[in-house]
C-alpha cells in the first residue's frame, strides 16, 4: 500500500522549500536538554558525519515520541545558537544544525516559531506553505514518527570569499507508521528510508549568513534511479 499522496504532499513542506533549494533535519530530541551551550560547533578541525545540535528548551516536560495512539509530546524546542551570525565555520556550521533541529521541531508540532529565527533563505516561504495546510484541528489528527538526518561529506567546507560550501546527505526515516485522520496506517518497508545528496550553502552579507540547500536524488530505498538539482519535493518521496 502506499502512503496517500495528500497526506504526503502536507508533509512535504518538512522536507523542502523553494526553487532549487531542500532542507531536512536532525534534532537530538530524547537526549537533549535546556542547559546545552549551543549546537556541537566548539571549534575543531574535523566536522565530517552527522551534524549534532543540543540546544533545547525542555522545560514542557519529559519528551514522549510519536505512537500510534497520539503525536509527539513535550517536543524540545530548538534555541538560536549564540554563534549564529558569527562569519567562522562553526558559526556556519551552527547554522546548518540550527535550521536542521527547527525543520524537525516542525515536524513534531507543526510549530513555525523556531524556523522563523534561523537564517534559512526560504523559511518565510515554508512558514507559509504551512499555515496553508495546516488547520486548527490538523495536529490531533495527523502525525508521523518520521526523523531526519544529516551528514557532512568532508571536515570542512570549501570557502571563496563569503560564500561556504559543504557537501552532505540528508537521510529522512519515516518510521513504521503514520497517522492519518486518526487512523494508523503501516509505512511500507521500500518507502521508509530515503537518502539524497545535499550542497550546505552559505552566503555571509550584511553582518549575517544567508543560508540555502541544494540537493540532488541519490539511489536509496524508495528514492528511484537517477539524479536530479533538488527542487519542488526535493526527491524525498514525500
Amino acid at each position: 500500500m502506499n502512503i496517500p499522496a495528500h497526506y504526503l504532499t502536507r508533509r512535504s513542506a518538512l522536507g523542502v522549500i523553494g526553487a532549487g533549494s531542500a532542507a531536512v533535519a536532525l534534532a537530538a530530541c530524547s537526549t537533549s536538554n535546556s542547559n546545552g551551550g549551543g549546537s556541537d560547533s566548539s571549534k575543531r578541525d574535523d566536522y565530517s558525519g552527522e551534524v549534532k545540535y543540543d540546544k533545547f528548551d525542555t522545560s514542557a516536560g519529559n519528551y514522549e515520541p510519536a505512537t500510534r495512539e497520539h503525536p509527539a509530546k513535550n517536543v524540545p524546542k530548538p534555541i538560536k545558537p549564540d554563534n549564529l551570525n558569527d562569519k567562522s565555520v562553526e558559526g556556519f556550521y551552527a547554522n546548518i544544525g540550527f535550521i536542521m533541529a527547527a525543520i524537525q521541531y516542525l515536524g513534531g508540532t507543526w510549530n513555525v516559531d523556531p524556523l522563523l529565527e534561523t537564517n534559512f533563505d526560504y523559511k518565510d516561504s515554508l512558514a507559509q506553505t504551512i499555515k496553508t495546510y495546516i488547520k486548527e484541528d490538523y495536529t490531533e489528527k495527523n502525525w508521523t514518527d518520521v526523523k531526519f538526518k544529516i551528514s557532512l561529506d568532508t571536515p570542512q567546507p570549501t570557502i571563496e570569499g563569503d560564500k561556504y560550501n559543504w557537501n552532505g546527505k540528508i537521510i529522512v526515516d519515516r518510521g513504521n507508521f503514520y497517522v492519518y485522520s486518526r487512523q494508523a496506517h503501516d509505512v511500507p518497508q521500500d518507502q521508509r528510508i530515503s537518502e539524497e545528496a545535499a550542497i550546505f550553502i552559505g552566503t555571509y552579507q550584511d553582518g549575517k549568513w544567508k543560508i540555502s540547500i541544494e540537493t540532488s536524488k541519490s539511489a536509496s530505498p524508495g528514492a528511484g534511479s537517477g539524479s536530479s538539482t533538488g527542487s519542488g519535493l526535493g526527491g524525498f518521496g514525500f
